[in-house]
């Protein structure tokens, strides 16, 4: 006997709560014609709520899901992830699905995770008939390659980021003594001359050097944040303000339209 495995890595992508459950639904319907195939007794969607014993003896499901507040879900059917149930209310981080059927030697195992890490996130299909273990595949891969890509402009362009948050952190602070000059009353700036005993340009190279040197580390922990809001894979559930990605890369762009764009553009004009 000869047992196929197809594991599928998945890596950018966005899950939202309807692409989660056309996922598993095909999978559903995949056990449901085992069970037919097998000459069980036919089981309709209610009917997979009901217990072990109830079922295969040879075969069972366990199903999952934890989301960010702590909470913890599991089941031995899909009924976690109905319409208008925990994907539609809760923040998911993380959901695991195993089916096993020892009579046909059959294992499927799904791993879905909200997190940066691209090795997280797989799905595993075991079989001694190799045409079902690469159709079931197949219909796997076809449902998450039509999923909304995760950009990775953040994980390409990390150091071109990295080197415009230092340039904007140089400007802003070498900024501040003529804003600040501008801002005191005329009377208490001194008309004395202060003269820089060494050559203006060596004078400029030391001081902005000395400035950009000051804020290399904290652009690079900027850098790392701005990254870390693009996740690898990222289950987009529950209500959108409880999306923390998705809010932090709303208020990041407004903070480039704002600040950054402007600053750039000073130092250019």
């Amino acid at each position: 006997m000869i047992l196929e495995t197809r594991n599928l890595k998945i890596t950018n992508k966005i899950f939202k709560p309807d692409d989660i459950r056309k996922i598993f639904q095909d999978i559903e319907k995949e056990i449901l014609s085992l069970n037919e195939v097998n000459n069980t007794k036919q089981h309709s969607k209610d009917n997979l709520d009901e217990s072990s014993n109830s079922r295969y003896n040879s075969s069972y499901i366990h199903l999952k899901v934890n989301a960010i507040d702590g909470s913890e879900y599991e089941s031995e059917s899909f009924e976690i992830l109905e319409k208008d149930g925990i994907l539609d209310t809760k923040q998911i981080y993380s959901i695991y699905f195993t089916f096993v059927d020892r009579k046909n030697d059959i294992q499927i195992q799904i791993t879905l995770r909200h997190t940066n890490n691209d090795y997280d996130n797989e799905v595993s299909i075991k079989g001694r008939n190799s045409i079902w273990v690469n159709g079931l595949m197949k219909k796997v891969e076809e449902n998450i390659n039509i999923l909304e890509n995760q950009s990775t402009f953040a994980k390409k362009y990390g150091f071109l980021i990295c080197i415009i948050i230092l340039l904007c952190f140089t400007y802003i602070v070498t900024s501040l003594p003529n804003l600040i000059i501008l801002l005191l009353p005329k009377q208490l700036i001194s008309t004395e001359t202060i003269t820089i005993q060494m050559p203006r340009m060596i004078f400029y190279t030391i001081y902005y050097s000395f400035i950009s040197l000051s804020f290399i580390f904290p652009s690079i922990y900027l850098t790392e944040k701005i990254k870390g809001l693009w996740l690898s894979v990222e289950l987009q559930t529950g209500k959108e303000y409880y999306q923390i990605e998705k809010q932090r890369r709303i208020k990041l762009w407004t903070i480039i339209s704002l600040i950054v764009i402007p600053t750039i553009l000073s130092i250019i004009i």
